[in-house]
């Protein structure tokens, strides 16, 4: 019975706290996008791209992305990947469920299908197991497929000035 209701709160309440407590967050940050005209091609053009930041940048990738027609990230299918997709869901980016070691093949054709929609795709090249800030061949064997550029996202932070 607890167990039931913790997964309640788990994959219910909080998503849906977590989301909106990243954008009170997002409210509070000054957010400066710089980007290239390359990039302002593409969107002007209507053409879509694969984004790449490392698994440690997660957190605020949301909004640090901006683009009219969204985008899909390939989230691991166990249980903190499913709060994770839920919390995301919130912030207006889709999920395509798989990994490595779980349903990653049919994850990964689904990622070219949508590339095909039209759509962006959010990817972490070196994943939540690693090794940290070493590129993964899934990101290199997506672009091959599609033919979509990688575009690396970043963000950073710091303290107020005083």
């Amino acid at each position: 019975m607890m167990r039931k209701i913790s997964d309640f709160i788990m994959l219910n309440i909080l998503p849906l706290l977590t989301s909106l407590l990243l954008r009170l967050v997002a409210m509070t940050l000054r957010i400066r996008i710089i980007t290239t005209s390359y990039i302002d091609e593409l969107q002007k053009n209507g053409e879509n791209a694969i984004f790449a930041f490392w698994h440690g940048r997660l957190l605020l990738m949301p909004f640090a992305y901006k683009s009219n027609k969204g985008a899909y990230i390939m989230i691991s299918r166990h249980r903190d990947g499913e709060f994770v997709s839920r919390a995301v869901k919130y912030l207006g980016i889709r999920s395509v469920r798989g990994s490595t070691t779980r349903g990653g093949i049919s994850a990964f054709k689904k990622l070219i299908d949508l590339t095909d929609e039209g759509y962006d795709i959010a990817f972490t090249p070196d994943g939540p197991k690693g090794p940290k800030y070493k590129v993964q061949m899934g990101i290199i064997e997506l672009a091959k497929l599609t033919g979509k550029p990688i575009i690396p996202l970043t963000y950073s932070a710091s303290k107020k000035k005083s």
